[in-house]
């Protein structure tokens, strides 16, 4: 059912069907009016001559101009500003530095960009294949040697990873972000590259991938992946994984782009078809991981988080966990509670929702899902317990 919030958001986003309504309305209650007032009301001549006059109708076209005039420059549909959106990740991360409990997330997580329009990929070279040789002119070290202890002895399928090497990012949250490019890699290469690092100076590139934080609005919940097993103390995180480039790798898969990416590992670790376009970003460079052990522990990501991906209640029946971990929700009445769990999160995720919370709360197409006030009084609350 269509309540009166959500029509004033779609009126005020430019959703034609909210102004058709809107016009219609104007259409059917001025000729009601005019019936009532000749037919049934006892009204004074002059107002009768007024209401047979040209008077009605023009106020019903100019009405209706204004109407489309309203749909025409509508703005927030589901995006953000970009230059306010900027100002409260540098306010964000002031605030982070006057908390020690929060050292661990200025350590693993810098926050890279936030924005409106999903980047483009690039790959730098043409070829299909894993560019191994690549790295190996870049470091002067040979990597094969390193390749065969890289082996996929647990099953899993070397797929395509897009490497960035941090001399092909821009400067940061303080410019908007068009393009990302990246050269060709695979789960092999990953782990020869991180092995190598362990005894060589050999700079990790960092893995491009994607995830969204996944929210439904009639359950008024969020949705994160636990990585930890049942018996465990939990570790959430979003939904996401890396980037698959279309090579020639056997078995594997591929992303069209980030949207893509992002849906693709939304349905693999929850059972949730969403959509992720009409949606903002935030996107970080992760440099460890210290819940991680072993060579993921050196790797480096940048992975791009769409925020307020949405679904309909009907599909938490749908949900499923997978061998990346099982599904938790959590509702916003004691999100600032979970928040304030530092210890449960990867950093990269408590960051994004915290963000999330900080920018209003901003989801698909700018539906209203959390109070804008609401947001930021659990975003406030969470900065308040981690002070005490």
């Amino acid at each position: 059912m269509l309540t009166s919030r959500e029509y004033f958001w779609r009126l005020r986003n430019g959703h034609w069907v909210a102004y058709g309504g809107l016009i219609a309305a104007i259409s059917v209650l001025l000729p009601v009016g005019i019936l009532l007032a000749r037919f049934v009301l006892d009204v004074p001549e002059e107002v009768e001559d007024g209401l047979n006059s040209a008077l009605v109708p023009a106020i019903t076209i100019a009405l209706s101009i204004v109407c489309f005039i309203l749909a025409h420059f509508a703005k927030g549909r589901g995006q953000i500003d970009p230059s306010k959106a900027r100002a409260a990740v540098e306010a964000f991360r002031e605030a982070l530095k006057d908390k020690p409990a929060l050292a661990e997330i200025l350590e693993t997580i810098e926050v890279y960009n936030v924005g409106d329009r999903t980047p483009k990929t690039r790959g730098l070279t043409d070829t299909k294949g894993v560019d191994t040789q690549f790295l190996q002119d870049r470091s002067g070290i040979d990597l094969k040697p390193h390749m065969p202890r890289a082996t996929l002895e647990d099953g899993r399928v070397n797929t395509p990873h897009a490497f960035v090497l941090d001399e092909h990012l821009r400067s940061g949250y303080q410019t908007s972000v068009d393009e990302i490019c990246y050269f060709n890699g695979s789960y092999n290469l990953l782990t020869a590259i991180a092995e190598a690092a362990a005894t060589h100076n050999v700079e990790v590139p960092r893995v491009l991938g994607a995830g969204a934080l996944v929210v439904c609005p009639q359950s008024d919940e969020i949705l994160l992946l636990n990585k930890a097993l049942p018996s465990q103390t939990p570790v959430y995180h979003v939904f996401g994984g890396n980037f698959e480039p279309r090579l020639r790798l056997p078995g594997a898969s591929y992303d069209l782009d980030l949207e893509v990416n992002a849906q693709r590992e939304v349905i693999e670790e929850s059972g949730l078809a969403v959509s992720v376009h009409g949606c903002a970003y935030v996107m970080h460079l992760e440099t460890a991981n210290r819940k991680l052990a072993g060579w993921e522990a050196r790797q480096r990501f940048l992975p791009l988080h769409f925020l307020g991906a949405l679904i309909d209640q009907d599909q938490l029946k749908e949900l499923r966990g997978s061998e990346e971990g099982s599904v938790k929700t959590i509702r916003f009445e004691v999100l600032a509670e979970e928040l304030s769990r530092i210890e449960q999160w990867i950093p990269a995720a408590w960051t994004t929702v915290m963000l999330w919370l900080k920018l209003g709360a901003p989801c698909q197409d700018g539906r209203p899902v959390m109070a804008r006030k609401a947001a930021l009084q659990t975003y406030k609350s969470v900065m308040k317990r981690l002070s005490e």
